[in-house]
């Protein structure tokens, strides 16, 4: 049984929404159900809706987008948690985490917060470098950047805060978290300004394990 199907709109034989009919008579409610088109499909939601698909992306298709869609339709359910948060205490330590998904900052903050991090939030790029700015020398230990977002991304956050005036702007750890973690995408965080990068869906033990190296 699998637990995530991914349906191209357009096939040879079967369309999309039959193959999808056909996934939910046989599997039942379990699978998660999403279609990818190169069309709107806003058109037909109940078309689609009733044929038991669970959500649409438009094409072309990044690894981040199927990411925080899953995360979503989910319930945060990807999350590996695996790291005994007994081994960890951030205790007097504050991270900035920035992420334009809802889901995404809930669950990090709640992973972060378990091991007593202090943590603020920021929706995308653009608000994280004013929060940084507007905050006293020393405030943050850490900042965990999203690369995929709105407005301002993660690549371009970094490189604005490394610029600004700030006190703490060149040595302030700035970590990517990241659906897209080809060596490509490791290679442009580095040369942005990050330290490192962490790749979703969060393994938590890796995630802990990194951020104590830098708080060390």
């Amino acid at each position: 049984m699998y637990d995530v199907c991914l349906i191209d709109w357009k096939m040879k034989g079967l369309s999309g929404l039959e193959l999808a009919r056909k996934i939910r008579k046989a599997c039942g409610d379990d699978p998660i159900v999403m279609i990818a088109s190169a069309y709107d499909l806003n058109e037909i939601s109940d078309e689609v809706k009733e044929a038991g698909v669970d959500g649409c992306m438009t094409k072309p298709i990044f690894q981040s987008t199927i990411f925080d869609m899953l995360m979503a339709l989910s319930q945060g359910k990807l999350v590996n948690k695996n790291a005994n948060t007994e081994e960890y205490d951030f205790l007097n330590h504050r991270i900035m985490l920035v992420d334009d998904t809802e889901i995404n900052r809930e669950i990090a903050q709640e992973l972060l917060e378990m091991v007593n991090f202090q943590v603020d939030t920021a929706v995308d790029g653009k608000a994280a470098l004013e929060l940084f700015e507007k905050s006293e020398p020393g405030t943050y230990d850490l900042i965990l950047m999203d690369v995929q977002m709105p407005v301002m991304n993660g690549y371009e956050a970094t490189k604005a805060i490394r610029k600004c005036q700030h006190p703490d702007a060149e040595d302030i750890c700035i970590i990517a978290m990241t659906a897209n973690a080809f060596a490509e995408d490791i290679a442009n965080s580095l040369e942005a300004g990050m330290n490192d990068h962490i790749s979703k869906p969060i393994d938590t033990e890796l995630m802990y394990e990194v951020l104590s190296r830098y708080i060390e």
